[in-house]
């Protein structure tokens, strides 16, 4: 658990930096500037979620179980940060293809209000897709068995065993759709890099 703090900690510093990169002026007016931003926050979002572990670990306290709400959120946000990281690659690789490739079309692509709802919409539909984490978490009081055939009562942050498989579900169907759409936007690029090369 030592181990994961720290590089969740060199992550978090690594995702300022980018942030602060990002910022600068010569970068800020690009079209995928926002996108890379928005990730690293992202990053910051997922990466701060080890230290939960890292709390129920090493000092023993629980964060789910402060409260029903805790219970409900606290493996809903790293899930949806997640998805949102995995389908923002994909919005990036759109972004480099109209520029490359369809420079002079689809100019719309750079517009600040483009870009924004296009992040609202990754935000939407990645908060619907793993909204049955919060709506089926709930505390409960389980019996755990112990030895000499005894058992205690805990109490534990439960999710039931189906949307349990579904959320992972539909977290897995995401992922193999945005790298398969994430390797024909690269083969097309590589495509179309070489072919210029070649006149």
């Amino acid at each position: 658990m030592k181990m994961q703090a720290c590089i969740g900690f060199i992550g978090i510093i690594g995702s300022i930096f980018t942030i602060c990169v990002f910022s600068r002026k010569k970068l800020k007016n690009t079209s995928y500037s926002i996108y890379f931003r928005v990730m690293a926050v992202i990053d910051c979002i997922v990466l701060a979620h080890i230290y939960r572990h890292w709390t129920r670990v090493v000092l023993n306290y629980d964060i789910d179980l402060i409260s029903p709400l805790f219970c409900k959120f606290n493996e809903y946000q790293p899930f949806v940060a997640a998805h949102i990281q995995l389908w923002l690659l994909t919005v990036i690789l759109v972004d480099r293809l109209v520029a490359i490739v369809y420079h002079n079309k689809f100019t719309f692509f750079k517009k600040p209000w483009f870009q924004k709802i296009v992040i609202l919409f990754v935000f939407a539909y990645c908060l619907l897709t793993h909204l049955i984490m919060p709506l089926n978490y709930e505390i409960k009081f389980v019996k755990t068995p112990l030895i000499n055939e005894s058992y205690k009562i805990v109490k534990v942050c439960y999710l039931p065993v189906k949307m349990f498989n579904l959320n992972n579900f539909l977290f897995l169907l995401n992922t193999l759709a945005t790298i398969c759409i994430n390797s024909v936007l690269n083969a097309k690029l590589i495509s179309f890099i070489f072919k210029s090369r070649k006149k």
